[in-house]
């Protein structure tokens, strides 16, 4: 428990100088206003002032209230946690605000929606699969890290959108992406090579696209998609570098976590396959799908807008021995 001791004063020759039990001389920053005496040194902190009050003087009650601008009754730790609270919370603040676009945004609303290219090739999700399973024989506790195979796709962009107004807007900058890399990628598809496996801080592994002529143009892409989402203004800011990549599986997927669910996924659970060639993938198109929404009987991704490259492209192979059943169906 805090113990505070009233520290009262009393004024000597009408002036505000504190007692001492010696006479002392009227500080020369004292000035008079309609009868009442104000300090105006601002040189003393406020624990000097304090520490400098006499102890064990009495006086009249409720002369102390224009000597020192704070109550007296509280402790100056209690006075400097303060500060140090207001300091934290204007810090915050700054923190808390951006600029993007002349517009300070405030923080980030959580991502609902994004640009993404479907992976449908059953010869990469063939691979993803085998890599899956590696990981859980690994560490049977990591099977709730494995990413859905079906809903392979790569992320160019994410956004939120909180209306029917706002999703029409990314419906139209969609279209406006399609006017722009029609005239390219309608006569010449980008074709993405899957080759090894990555990892971001062993929380997220990932199947790595070969960096090729068709990655470049990929890259190119994306940035055109990127600019025109910005400039509708409903793309979420993001100063990170593209890294197009096909997510297998990450930590943040885990849902309840027993007390020894490892902290990261070794990387010896996929070191035998980490030069593995997963395939090739197409850029048919581009699609603006939901993060919330229920997913389809497919169980890819509720897809809101889509635009399509390549009307002749067809997918290939059958898909009965990656995505149905779910997963590695073992350990399910």
């Amino acid at each position: 428990m805090k113990h505070f001791l009233l520290i009262p004063l009393y004024f000597i020759h009408s002036c505000n100088c504190y007692s001492t039990g010696a006479e002392e001389k009227k500080p020369k920053n004292q000035e008079r206003d309609s009868g009442t005496t104000r300090f105006e040194d601002e040189s003393l902190s406020l624990s000097q002032k304090v520490q400098e009050i006499p102890l064990g003087t009495s006086g009249p009650k409720g002369l102390c209230d224009k000597a020192l601008s704070v109550d007296l009754v509280c402790s100056v730790k209690d006075v400097t946690r303060g500060k140090k609270r207001k300091k934290g919370q204007r810090e915050n603040r700054r923190m808390s605000e951006r600029e993007y676009n002349g517009k300070i945004q405030r923080k980030s609303p959580r991502p609902n929606y994004f640009v993404g290219i479907q992976v449908s090739d059953c010869e990469i999700h063939r691979a993803v699969v085998r890599i899956q399973e590696a990981v859980v024989a690994f560490d049977p506790l990591l099977y709730q890290t494995l990413i859905d195979v079906a809903s392979s796709h790569i992320t160019l962009l994410v956004m939120h959108i909180d209306s029917d107004a706002t999703l029409s807007i990314a419906s139209s900058a969609l279209e406006t992406c399609w006017d722009i890399l029609k005239e390219d990628i309608g006569k010449r598809p980008i074709k993405m090579t899957f080759s090894g496996i990555g990892s971001f801080s062993d929380r997220v592994i990932y199947a790595k696209l070969r960096e090729d002529e068709h990655y470049l143009r990929l890259l190119r892409l994306a940035k055109d998609v990127r600019r025109v989402f910005s400039r509708a203004s409903v793309c979420l800011p993001d100063d990170k570098p593209m890294q197009p990549h096909l997510t297998i599986a990450k930590m943040s997927k885990a849902g309840q976590k027993v007390a020894d669910f490892p902290r990261k996924i070794d990387p010896v659970a996929y070191y035998s396959l980490k030069g593995i060639h997963l395939g090739c993938q197409a850029v048919s198109g581009l699609q603006l799908l939901s993060m919330t929404k229920p997913k389809d009987k497919e169980r890819y991704y509720y897809c809101a807008k889509e635009i399509i490259f390549d009307g002749s492209y067809k997918e290939r192979g059958d898909h009965s021995l990656c995505c149905f059943p779910r997963r590695p169906s073992r350990y399910a």
